[in-house]
């Protein structure tokens, strides 16, 4: 008898979500679901996970350049080459992994706000027609990090702890 109950309630519950999708749209049977404890739990675990995976990505930059913070659309003009020269009149090396680097995806994801394969698109398009040219590429965070030390006016990412390096972080406001 327990175990009809508990069946019962299973069959409930689906035929509940299907009704809810059919007559509620789906924001509606997020709801329901949300209301489940044990969807509750789920969800917290869903957002854990993914939020401990991704990689934190601070902006660095050579101690050259005067700059602390830039706003998001500074910081697109920057590594998408529209903007060549810092305010000082000093040239602008920009320093990135390669498109299918995980830390390179993560960047242009959540700090340009797009995918590498709009970036990628951009800089073909300026290599291409000849108008400027891609950023330098390396081929790893080490060598990322030791290029913006040694490099005047450059500017790249970084998801190792920048801070007594000899490199400047740059906030991103």
């Amino acid at each position: 008898m327990q175990d009809d109950k508990a069946a019962d309630r299973t069959v409930f519950s689906f035929t509940c979500i299907q009704i809810q999708l059919a007559t509620g749209g789906l924001w509606s049977c997020l709801e329901f679901w949300y209301r489940c404890s044990m969807f509750k739990y789920l969800f917290l675990v869903f957002v854990l996970f993914f939020s401990l995976s991704s990689q934190a990505v601070q902006v660095i930059a050579h101690p050259s350049v005067e700059l602390k913070q830039l706003s998001p659309a500074q910081l697109r003009a920057l590594f998408s080459m529209r903007q060549t020269q810092w305010p000082d009149g000093s040239a602008v090396r920009v320093f990135v992994l390669s498109s299918d680097h995980p830390l390179h995806q993560n960047f242009c994801k959540e700090q340009l706000r797009m995918f590498p394969y709009q970036l990628d698109n951009i800089w073909n398009r300026l290599s291409f027609s000849g108008i400027g040219t891609r950023p330098q590429l390396v081929s790893s965070e080490q060598e990322l990090l030791q290029m913006i030390q040694l490099t005047p006016g450059s500017i790249g990412y970084s998801s190792i702890s920048a801070e007594d390096t000899g490199v400047r972080i740059i906030e991103i406001l």
